[in-house]
């Protein structure tokens, strides 16, 4: 679905000549439909953590069903209780036809409504001949999509991802594939903050991975590290959104193939679900790294601070990791905040044999009740055929300190439970190992301990009704990506501004661009002469290298090859279609941003670009009504050419605009 047009769709059917007979259930008509039967609810709906939960079931129907696909049916679902009836909102999916207006069955999805209080009812309805259809909003919807951002020249953030988005604000970003600051992140999911209308690094909350990852003598390895995959959007209804990614990992031993799903959450508490499938192709021998045995899952989080580029002051590290223990109890660990060691800090190794207990959950949260991130596990057991179980390890570290630039990270790992206190520790992973198990990544705005362990019951309870199927009717098709290089003329700024702007902390000027879709970014970087490699450390032995080999060095760290006559950023994989590219120039004589040059483009190939710049003009407007009063509201669009530059709203003073002279 197109995320730019998520209003519902309203389509009506005109019925001459046909007459139908509403079908009464005790004595009491539900609806005009002739036929209704009773839908079994899998969990107590008297419990608060039940509201708006979602329920997802096959629905086998006692007469043929009319439905001509997921949206021109008949199906309806009625709630019944003291209030009287209502009728809640739908979905279906996965019809089985009996004809080509017929259906035998589907599954059915609706939300548990706020005023559930247990002695309710629910009832499907539904006709075997032609009804209007319901018309219901769509409040959910994904899209395949790319991100760029490039903060300092040649340290990138590049990756495929499916968008997923609710009531015009993203929630999740699932990427497929990609690298993020040196770090390979395929199959993990990006929660981003409440109320987010833009994709950014800025907006990023927390980090979930349900790649399968082993270590290896140089880090780690595994299949987020894949450089192709297999991917396909499988349901994209108006409550329920499912992708599906498979890969596998570069050395070709391992396979992960994840099915991904979105449920609408009205309400703070948001929940991505994911059908996880891990096969080890080739054994496996961990000899290095070895705390990193074979992680199935992850919680990880970032936090970097600049005191120059605001973009890259993102995320922070919450101060708890809890976790209900292989002895019936919550166990609670402190978070250091601020790690000093370069190399990961194990806060639980293997050593500590760290089990999870049959509630399965682990978090990362603030002091009680505050924000909360956690991993539910739908059971600890029939997970491997190898070994079955789950522990818990956490690692931090200090990734980059300078005086203008500090990043820190803090990872907490699902793995298997290779290790028990007083036996040998496994680490050999068995060609044919199969891990399988449904998992839930939640997040509370402001919840508690006691709001997991409920959560993780009624996630138990509806896992067992879910199922899964990997091919589905949604859009799959392969788009046309395209490269395209900006050139900015005649924008002037310090040599390697933002580099040294995040090194000394010192506001140096330099050139930033990006890149709009539909008015929304899409990608953005700073623009440069002489990128740097992702891999700037020196070699271990440079310490006792002489004044030549350190100059060498030193010059390595540029990426010659790139070298440009003008500044330039170039972004890969957007989709084609028009882009305004938009050029700046941040921390400026004058002080703060200035908007510098703009140009529109039609990709449909791969293109370069040249944006002429020019010094900022501020434009001023008020509007005033009859009576020399402001007037609010009013929408102010500036365009060039007959497309839109810039749309902003009048206030209760005179507005600013600036723009290229």
């Amino acid at each position: 679905m197109d995320v730019s047009s998520i209003s519902p769709i309203l389509v009506t059917f005109t019925l001459v000549g046909l007459s139908f007979f509403p079908c009464p259930i005790h004595g009491e008509t539900l609806s005009d439909n002739p036929f209704t039967q009773n839908i079994d609810i899998p969990v107590n709906t008297a419990l608060p953590e039940a509201k708006f939960q979602p329920i997802d079931i096959k629905v086998e129907f006692d007469h043929p069903c009319w439905a001509k696909d997921e949206i021109n049916r008949s199906v309806k679902v009625l709630c019944k209780g003291g209030f009287g009836v209502e009728e809640l909102e739908s979905q279906i999916y996965d019809l089985e036809f009996i004809d080509k207006e017929h259906i035998s069955s589907c599954r059915l999805v609706f939300l548990i409504p706020e005023f559930a209080d247990g002695t309710e009812r629910y009832y499907v309805s539904y006709s075997d001949r032609e009804v209007s259809i319901p018309n219901y909003p769509d409040h959910v919807s994904v899209m395949d999509s790319h991100y760029y951002y490039e903060p300092l020249p040649g340290q990138k953030i590049d990756f495929d991802y499916y968008r997923v988005v609710e009531d015009h604000y993203i929630v999740y970003g699932v990427v497929q594939k990609g690298i993020l600051l040196g770090t390979y992140v395929g199959h993990t999911i990006i929660k981003l903050k409440p109320n987010s209308t833009e994709f950014e690094t800025v907006n990023a909350d927390q980090f979930a991975s349900f790649a399968f990852s082993y270590g290896v003598k140089d880090g780690e390895t595994g299949t987020q590290e894949a450089k192709t995959v297999e991917k396909s959007i499988l349901v994209d209804g108006s409550l329920m959104i499912r992708v599906r990614i498979r890969s596998k990992s570069p050395a070709g031993d391992i396979e992960t193939d994840n099915v991904y799903t979105y449920y609408y959450s009205p309400t703070s508490v948001k929940r991505l679900y994911v059908k996880v499938n891990h096969m080890v192709l080739k054994t496996i021998e961990v000899r290095y790294n070895t705390d990193k045995d074979g992680s199935y899952a992850s919680l990880s989080t970032f936090k970097s601070r600049s005191s120059s580029i605001g973009k890259m002051n993102v995320g922070e590290i919450l101060p708890f990791l809890s976790f209900y223990n292989d002895k019936g109890m919550r166990e609670t660990i402190d978070i250091p905040k601020n790690p000093s060691t370069k190399e990961t800090d194990w806060i639980i190794s293997t050593d500590d044999d760290k089990d999870i207990g049959k509630n399965a959950w682990v978090c990362m949260h603030e002091n009680e009740p505050g924000k909360l991130h956690a991993l539910v596990f739908g059971s600890i057991e029939g997970i491997s055929n190898e070994r079955d179980g789950l522990q818990v390890k956490m690692g931090v570290k200090e990734n980059v300190k300078l005086p203008g630039l500090e990043a820190d990270s803090c990872s907490v790992f699902v793995t298997r439970d290779s290790y028990d206190s007083g036996t040998e520790h496994d680490m050999a992973i068995e060609e044919g190992t199969n891990i399988s198990f449904n998992a839930e990544f939640v997040t509370f705005e402001k919840g508690t301990l006691d709001d997991i362990d409920r959560e993780s019951v009624i996630f138990r309870s509806l896992a067992k009704h879910w199922s899964v199927t990997e091919e589905g009717t949604g859009e799959g098709s392969i788009q046309n990506r395209y490269n395209l290089t900006v050139f900015t003329l005649f924008a002037h700024s310090f040599p390697f501004g933002s580099l040294l702007s995040a090194v000394t902390g010192k506001n140096f000027s330099y050139i930033y661009v990006e890149i709009y879709r539909d008015d929304s970014l899409v990608s953005s970087g700073t623009a440069s002469r002489l990128p740097i490699h992702m891999d700037t450390s020196p070699p271990e032995d440079n310490k006792s290298s002489n004044l030549v080999e350190k100059i060498k060095s030193s010059i390595a760290v540029f990426d010659w090859k790139n070298i440009s006559f003008f500044r330039k950023l170039r972004v890969p994989n957007l989709e084609e279609g028009n882009y305004l590219i938009k050029v700046y120039r941040e921390n400026s004589l004058f002080g703060g941003r200035e908007f510098i040059g703009f140009k529109f483009v039609n990709l449909s190939g791969d293109k370069k670009v040249y944006v002429v710049c020019s010094p900022q003009i501020t434009m001023k407007v008020s509007l005033k009504d009859q009576y020399n009063n402001y007037v609010s509201g009013a929408d102010l669009v500036l365009k060039y050419e007959g497309k839109v530059l810039q749309s902003t709203s009048t206030t209760q003073d005179t507005v600013k605009n600036t723009i290229p002279l």
